[in-house]
């Protein structure tokens, strides 16, 4: 609610992270170009276009364990979707699925690039006593390899990923609620930085 909001009484500001903090389109072409460098820039751009809509797509999901196969929802949701789409953009012959090239690529997602000034940014928020923290519907390592370009000025505070037993992506409420239980914050001593018009 937003006539509850005092900006005196925030402790915990956390951050989306495919989008809020990082370049994720020029993220993940950086990382194909360097797993598959046979491929044509144009096939790069297609690849990483693909991948974010396959990602887009699951918006608002809520999983099942019996879904996934296993604890971490967006590992089964980037598994799946590029499991579809390299085929579906003729890339097979070149990219074999489950292959080594696969795996790298499918890596990525953990290798993002921090939008310009953001390492900055993050280091003010922390240095003003805030602790920080990522919220994002990655798994937990990723968001950790992601939240490691920070390191070592900047710890996140936890990790609040979509890992089971959330299974869910925002703006499913569960996503936003482990906050209040895990932390023990109140809901007016939190503020979050959304990536886009979906996360709030």
């Amino acid at each position: 609610n937003c006539a509850l909001f005092d900006p005196k009484r925030i402790k915990l500001v956390t951050f989306d992270v495919f989008a809020a903090l990082m370049d994720v389109r020029l993220s993940l072409s950086s990382a194909i170009a360097k797993a598959a460098p046979f491929l044509s820039q144009e096939e790069v751009e297609n690849l990483q276009k693909n991948m974010i809509w396959g990602y887009g797509n699951y918006n608002g999901a809520k999983f099942t364990e019996a879904e996934t196969g296993g604890d971490e929802p967006f590992l089964w949701v980037a598994n799946t979707s590029l499991a579809t789409i390299i085929p579906a953009l003729g890339l097979q012959m070149q990219i074999p699925i489950y292959g080594s090239i696969y795996n790298e690529i499918l890596a990525a997602w953990g290798q993002e690039i921090p939008w310009p000034g953001t390492v900055e940014t993050i280091n003010k928020v922390a240095n003003k006593g805030y602790h920080v923290a990522p919220l994002s519907n990655g798994d937990r390592a990723t968001l950790e390899n992601a939240f490691s370009v920070f390191a070592p000025t900047v710890r996140p505070y936890d990790i609040y990923s979509s890992d089971f037993p959330i299974g869910a992506f925002k703006p499913q409420p569960v996503m936003y609620e482990q906050l209040f239980t895990k932390s023990g914050f109140t809901r007016e001593e939190v503020l979050h930085v959304a990536g886009a018009p979906g996360d709030g």
